[in-house]
């Protein structure tokens, strides 16, 4: 039985994400960063570390923190369970390739055999032993992605604009340093579906290459219904009905927010709820406070999830939550201040990121309901 297998592939393809779904699988060893393990390591800040990486220094010193690390590493096993390593020992053969390469500002070809033999010899074992999966980036869906993730802020990079040249280039060749590096036969996986469907392709070729029966990820679910809207606009009731008439389970944000915090982590959270509740086909989940956590559980999940936004003139919500409240006078201040807490948080964003805006002053609720099923 192959009992190390490692998760390889170009900065952004997917690797942290899938392995952090493997973690809690039975039978599975997942081994920490590569940081996590030697002395080596120098302690610096950002922009510190960014120049040890691309600067000057000697090559052969940051080979050793290299190599130092991940021989440590090799050591850190469980018995009876198969190790997981995020970035194989191949992979970090094409590091260095591609760091050098952009150092010297010359092609990997020119030192692929001096650099391998510097790294191969440094190793205490043979990086073959491991049994590799390759994510290869799939420019189109990549794109696409980008596309939904412009509704969203994205957190501002931390770099200059030269050393994002540096960076670029260090992908450039980094991309080519993993086609020398890895065997034309490696496993490869495209990564043009969803996060989930990738995760899901993974786990079939570790309990292939294991002889391990490793659960499918949400596998029983067919739609998340995500549904914003600002203040009065449905959404509770919308839910309820999916509930009713179609028996789709109310997944209730206020329960994961306060539980797990936000958006990422909460993500995960509810992809483990939804797992461990194999029953669950349909679910809907209601009062997104901003677009980030719908796109996040699009790319999660893709096509099997649907962002709902409804949407009704102010006065006619005014008017709803008037017919809840002790006076007329009440139920205006309590809707503006619901109103206000709603759009500081981006509430009204969403529909930047919907599949369907329906205006639930022009339909019945049984009718917006209806609509909504038949979309997904």
């Amino acid at each position: 039985m192959n009992t190390i297998i490692s998760l390889s592939g170009r900065d952004g393809v997917g690797k942290t994400q899938q392995i952090q779904l493997l973690r809690d699988q039975p039978g599975l060893h997942v081994t920490n960063a590569l940081k996590h393990y030697g002395d080596k390591w120098p302690k610096l800040n950002s922009a510190d570390e960014f120049e040890w990486w691309f600067g000057k220094n000697n090559f052969d010193g940051f080979l050793d923190v290299i190599t130092d690390s991940i021989n440590k590493r090799n050591l850190d096993k469980v018995d009876g369970k198969v190790t997981i390593h995020e970035r194989g020992t191949l992979m970090f053969l094409a590091v260095c390739l591609a760091t050098l390469a952009t150092r010297r500002q010359i092609s990997v070809d020119e030192i692929q055999t001096v650099v391998k033999e510097k790294f191969l010899s440094r190793l205490t074992y043979s990086p073959y032993v491991e049994s590799s999966i390759l994510l290869v980036e799939d420019v189109a869906y990549k794109s696409a992605i980008r596309e939904l993730e412009s509704g969203i802020e994205l957190r501002a990079s931390h770099y200059t604009d030269h050393q994002n040249q540096i960076y670029q280039q260090y992908q450039k060749n980094l991309h080519i340093a993993l086609e020398r590096c890895f065997p034309s036969d490696t496993t490869k996986i495209v990564t043009n579906q969803s996060i989930v469907d990738i995760q899901n392709q993974i786990r079939r070729i570790v309990s292939g290459l294991t002889g391990s029966e490793l659960d499918s990820l949400c596998g029983n679910l067919r739609n998340l219904v995500c549904v914003g809207g600002m203040s009065e606009s449905g959404k509770s009731q919308l839910c309820q009905n999916l509930h009713v008439n179609h028996g789709s389970y109310r997944l209730k944000l206020r329960y994961f927010s306060k539980k797990f915090g936000e958006n990422a982590s909460l993500v995960e959270e509810i992809l483990r709820f939804l797992h461990e509740h194999p029953h669950i086909t349909l679910a809907s989940i209601e009062s997104l406070h901003n677009p980030e956590l719908p796109v996040l559980l699009k790319k999660m999940l893709g096509t099997r999830t649907t962002v709902i936004y409804l949407d009704a003139p102010e006065d006619e919500r005014v008017r709803r939550h008037q017919l809840v409240s002790d006076t007329v006078k009440a139920g205006l201040d309590k809707f503006l201040q619901k109103e206000s807490v709603k759009e500081s948080r981006g509430a009204h964003k969403v529909r930047l990121v919907a599949d369907l805006v329906i205006d639930t002053s022009l339909n019945t609720p049984e009718e917006t309901c209806d609509q909504v099923f038949k979309s997904i």
